[in-house]
């Protein structure tokens, strides 16, 4: 049975080939019905104290990238 992901959920896995600026963690999360690719990145505040930074990408919009329709835009000039 393939793993369905709950709504509002997000799962984030070791990303063993990071190199340099590369998130150190990669995943995806269903939010509102819509999934997303997330990135996250270790990090320590000016204080000493780690955390992680998340960045979300709507998976249709780097779908639509890789696909050449980069720069499609919803104004039709007709």
């Amino acid at each position: 049975m393939a793993y369905e992901m709950k709504p509002n959920t997000a799962s984030l896995f070791k990303n063993d080939k990071r190199e340099k600026l590369q998130p150190h963690n990669k995943g995806s999360a269903l939010i509102d019905g819509k999934e997303y690719w997330v990135s996250g990145w270790e990090n320590q505040s000016a204080n000493g104290v780690e955390y992680q930074s998340l960045k979300f990408q709507l998976k249709e919009l780097t779908d639509a990238k890789k696909q050449g329709f980069s720069d499609m835009s919803d104004d039709v000039p007709y």
